[in-house]
């Protein structure tokens, strides 16, 4: 009897396991098409308002329980403060709200750069770093694709898989 709840629970586990790795790739690609769509918004604003990141991020903040609001939200509250310059509120806001989430160094590194060019420059300067950074950014949404097509399968197999061995083993 024991052995076989064992064996249960070893290839639950690491079928679960295939199934979050599965889970962290796909999800990567949603953040960061949610990143990006997030920059289109602030390039938008900017170009059609012109008003300080602080009333615009505040305008742009909704309801919703999403990264982009988070990260909107955490700037104005370090804005507020007075604390910091704004790439580092930036910088801060990015570590707060994606410090759980499967992002790679690139991703992280380009939404780093991002802030740094926001309100730093006159608009026909920002609108160039903005066209750089939805051409940056796409590069890793196709990354994000790639690694589904080819990773994700793999993850819930080998999950799977791993788990069935382990399972035969104890027996």
């Amino acid at each position: 009897m024991f052995k076989l709840i064992s064996m249960a629970l070893i290839f639950s586990s690491c079928t679960i396991i295939g199934f979050y790795k599965t889970f962290e790739i796909k999800h990567r690609k949603e953040i960061l098409i949610e990143f990006q769509e997030l920059m289109l918004k602030i390039s938008t604003e900017m170009g059609y308002f012109r008003e300080p990141l602080p009333i615009l991020f505040e305008r742009l903040i909704t309801d919703e329980n999403t990264h982009a609001n988070i990260l909107l939200r955490q700037c104005c509250i370090g804005y507020h403060q007075n604390i910091k310059s704004f790439d580092s509120l930036w910088g801060d806001a990015l570590a707060f709200t994606y410090r759980n989430e499967p992002l790679n160094d690139d991703n992280l590194q380009i939404m780093y750069r991002c802030g740094k060019f926001l309100g730093q420059s006159d608009f026909h300067s920002q609108k160039a770093h903005f066209e750089l950074f939805q051409q940056q950014i796409s590069k890793e949404i196709q990354k994000a694709e790639e690694e589904i097509k080819t990773k994700a399968g793999l993850y819930c197999k080998a999950g799977l898989s791993v788990g069935a061995v382990l399972a035969i083993v104890i027996i």
